[in-house]
């Protein structure tokens, strides 16, 4: 479950990010699997491979982008941190 108070991050030096057009494919070095990632998850990806975010930061980083309104674009982050989570590609702290 995401907490608004945790920090997400990802290791530059651990992905390879290949975006392919709103998509992107990422090899993780660590485990040596390469993952397709849809829009969502490949713009977050994205945005903290440059740096960690809080959820609400991330949210704020992804309506600046696309037009969504926030109620739309949160169990949709939620989702897309879980997934990534899930696949090893980002990390949480407390």
């Amino acid at each position: 479950m995401v907490s608004a108070s945790e920090i997400y991050r990802a290791s530059p030096e651990d992905l390879a990010l290949r975006p392919f057009g709103d998509e992107a494919a990422v090899f993780s070095r660590a485990s040596g699997a390469t993952h397709y990632l849809p829009p969502l998850a490949a713009c977050v990806l994205g945005l903290l491979l440059e740096r960690p975010f809080t959820p609400g930061e991330l949210a704020a980083a992804i309506l600046s982008r696309y037009d969504e309104d926030g109620d739309t674009i949160a169990p949709l982050l939620s989702e897309a941190l879980e997934e990534l989570l899930r696949l090893g590609l980002i990390h949480r702290q407390p």
